[in-house]
């Protein structure tokens, strides 16, 4: 069951990102985005990726930006009964706001016989502050329906390590 909401939510977004060659082999792209909100202070946002390319098929990258996220439509307003749960949105959310590094570094390996091999290896870092998330907030006491509502968490850390091996064969 969805109970109607009227209600308007509007958000206008402006993205620019250009990549710069500082040289052949090292390469810069900063990125802005400006936000307009309705109901929310308008919000920014910056990015800035390097690139530098070593000698061997070897690459190295790094990244840093600070975002935001918004809560949306339902996450403000929709309140929902779905096989037995019940999902209420939350006027009192704000934005979520974040932090993030990246670096990875890439081998590509090119043998005469058709064969390119291709490792990564990446890790990154964010911080949020005021994430949105979902959470239990007890039990109907009519009904025992469980109740979760959107709520936000004052502080979101997560690390993540990755690989990624890719073998290819004549382009294929």
């Amino acid at each position: 069951i969805i109970t109607p909401v009227n209600k308007t939510l509007e958000n206008y977004d402006f993205f620019v990102s250009s990549e710069i060659m500082a040289t052949e082999r090292f390469s810069i792209k900063p990125g802005l985005r400006f936000s307009a909100q309705s109901k929310f202070d308008n919000q920014y946002a910056s990015s800035i990726a390097l690139r530098y390319l070593f000698d061997k098929g070897l690459e190295l990258r790094g990244s840093y930006g600070n975002g935001f996220r918004t809560p949306n439509f339902e996450e403000l307003y929709a309140n929902q009964i779905s096989d037995g749960h019940f999902f209420a949105g939350n006027e009192n959310l704000i934005p979520e706001t974040s932090t993030s590094y990246e670096s990875s570094i890439k081998k590509f390996t090119s043998l005469s016989s058709g064969l390119q091999i291709s490792n990564t290896l990446a890790g990154s870092y964010l911080d949020v502050d005021d994430r949105i998330d979902m959470a239990f907030i007890g039990d109907n006491p009519d009904t025992g329906t469980p109740m979760n509502q959107y709520i936000n968490i004052s502080k979101y850390r997560m690390w993540n390590f990755s690989t990624m091996n890719q073998v290819r064969y004549n382009n294929l």
